[in-house]
């Protein structure tokens, strides 16, 4: 018995080793030695139909050459793989081959899995880069938000100096219209014109001293409501800047994600094949 006689007896285990999906041929030659056909691919061979000199396939493994094709989803409604193995006898020489045809539906389903966990990083991946982009966006219109309401405070600081400046003017304006006052009643019925001025200067004075109470009090409630929008700007800037590092660890995330679908697809391909 040489080692195509134990190929034709084990065919039968071997169909059954691979689940009943195979189709199994062995061949000498000249002729099949044995055909067994799976329930869903059949050639139309039978046992002793001899090999013809068309088929590629099995004319490569003949010539010593491992010879695989791949047999479109028109002809059985799926795709087919097809390889032949060549077989030696124990001088070296090719005797005959081992054929065999397997569904690769399997396959044809991973790859469509695989390309929609593509599609869904992809979708992913530029998500993130809108998300990530509209962050630094986000934070840097914090920090100008922040800034500028730094130079509103500065500005309110300058202000309240004015306002100040101008409630000394006028406290000084006030002695200076007593004292003219006093002067014009020492002088009498002369300094009565003068007295006139002073009253008015008095007057001018009160008024002066009233509205800077009030400039100072509007300073101080825009000075307040500017701190409590530096806090409310420090709060966003640094959600912000959270924000941004989050996005780029969700983006190392997927580039992993993408890795791992490119290696889970290489390997389930070695063992389809």
């Amino acid at each position: 018995m040489n080692i195509l006689d134990a190929l034709v007896i084990s065919a039968p285990v071997i169909q059954q080793l691979l689940k009943g999906e195979a189709t199994l041929g062995v061949i000498n030659k000249k002729e099949f030695l044995c055909y067994l056909p799976s329930e869903k691919i059949d050639f139309g061979i039978k046992t002793g139909d001899p090999v013809s000199p068309k088929d590629e396939n099995l004319q490569n493994a003949l010539n010593g050459k491992i010879a695989q094709i791949m047999i479109p989803t028109e002809v059985y409604g799926f795709p087919v793989n097809a390889t032949s193995l060549p077989i030696k006898d124990e001088n070296g020489k090719v005797i005959g081959a081992l054929a065999y045809a397997v569904p690769f539906e399997r396959q044809q389903k991973l790859d469509n899995y695989m390309e929609q966990i593509y599609t869904i990083v992809d979708d992913l991946q530029e998500k993130v880069q809108v998300l990530s982009a509209h962050s630094q966006e986000l934070a840097a219109s914090g920090e100008d938000v922040k800034e500028q309401s730094a130079s509103a405070l500065r500005d309110s600081k300058k202000s309240h100096e004015v306002v100040n400046f101008i409630k000394q003017v006028s406290r000084q304006t006030n002695l200076l219209g007593i004292n003219a006052s006093i002067e014009a009643s020492r002088a009498g019925s002369a300094g009565a014109g003068f007295k006139i001025v002073a009253t008015e200067v008095r007057k001018l004075s009160t008024e002066t001293s009233d509205a800077s109470e009030k400039i100072n009090h509007s300073l101080n409630e825009i000075t307040s409501s500017i701190h409590l929008l530096l806090e409310n700007v420090e709060q966003i800037t640094d959600s912000s800047n959270n924000q941004a590092v989050l996005v780029t660890d969700f983006s190392e995330i997927i580039e992993r994600l993408s890795t791992i679908s490119d290696e889970l697809k290489a390997f389930t391909n070695d063992l389809l094949v």
